[in-house]
């Protein structure tokens, strides 16, 4: 679609998060990606390994907050949030209106230091559509109980015409301080008439920038045959993004060396966990031909971050 107003093009690269294939650009905003063949076979390829049981897998994968920055929350007034689709009820079909990765913000970070929202459409089929929609957001600060405190920035748009010629959005971008605080930003759609059609509200925390990331395993022992669980953590309040592969390395002497282990191949997909969660469970099944000792499972971090480390024995 195209909007009247100020339009910003997608430069993308792909992530996952809950088996959703999405597109991210510069901002940090996130769009849906058509393209079932590329998300079946990652969903495939992150599925845990058949030789670990089902109630091991439920143990280990099952919880995904390794810390809940978002607890404040529940303290204060419940609000009517956008659909976490990004599909408005009153919106034309292939539009979406998405937002930010995530309501914990870490000063220092990229992204760490604004929050976005975008209505944006899919390419279609030349079609054209008079919305005549104004919306409005304002971002306010508040209190730990969520009452407010002060209006730091209001945002308007119109919104006219609108065509699937091509793919463009239209941006509500708030620059937010360094300083730990409560926000909560309030969206309104309506009508040039003045029709309300929708209030959205969510609230946003400010903490301080803390990198924490760990590769945890679900055993530091195991034969040929098991199936070993392991997944990132993400305790701090940095965003990680990292790929699918790992590797195998072997303690040989007085030394770690890579050990040649059948893995791979990998989906180029960047995947993504916000501030505060655990990821997806991946599998090493261990091969028959892997000697007794020592070993450990190695993870690279995007962004210059340190590898992640998980280390496991293998017994005769």
């Amino acid at each position: 679609m195209v909007f009247a107003g100020p339009i910003r093009w997608y430069s993308g690269s792909i992530h996952m998060n809950d088996f959703n294939v999405m597109a991210c650009d510069a901002t940090g905003l996130w769009r849906s990606v058509a393209g079932k063949a590329l998300m079946l076979a990652t969903v495939a390829l992150m599925l845990v390994g058949s030789s670990a049981s089902a109630a091991e897998t439920r143990s280990f994968c099952g919880d995904r907050i390794a810390h809940d920055y978002a607890a404040p929350f529940s303290r204060m007034p419940k609000l009517h949030r956008p659909p976490p689709t990004g599909r408005l009820p009153f919106a034309p079909p292939h539009t979406s209106f998405n937002r930010s990765e995530s309501p914990i913000l870490a000063p220092g970070n990229p992204g760490g230091s604004e929050y976005s929202y975008s209505l944006e459409a899919e390419p279609g089929n030349n079609r054209t559509f008079t919305l005549n929609w104004t919306v409005l957001a304002r971002l306010i600060e508040v209190n730990r109980f969520g009452e407010s405190e002060r209006v730091i920035d209001i945002q308007r748009r119109e919104i006219g015409r609108v065509s699937e010629t091509e793919f463009n959005r239209i941006v509500l971008h708030f620059a937010i301080g360094p300083r730990p605080a409560f926000y909560r930003v309030d969206t309104f759609f309506r009508r040039a008439n003045g029709q309300r059609l929708a209030r959205y509200g969510e609230y946003l925390r400010v903490v301080k920038p803390n990198f924490s990331a760990h590769l945890v395993i679900n055993s530091g022992a195991a034969k040929a045959g098991d199936a070993l669980l392991f997944r990132v953590t993400n305790p701090g309040t940095e965003l990680l993004r990292f790929g699918e592969a790992f590797s195998i390395e072997q303690f040989v002497g007085d030394a770690w060396g890579v050990f040649p282990a059948s893995i791979g191949p990998w989906h180029r997909v960047l995947l993504s966990l916000p501030p505060g969660q655990k990821g997806k469970c991946q599998t090493f099944t261990i091969p028959e031909n892997m000697p007794p000792g020592r070993y450990r499972i190695k993870k690279d971090l995007n962004g210059g971050k340190p590898p992640l480390k998980a280390e496991f024995q293998v017994q005769g």
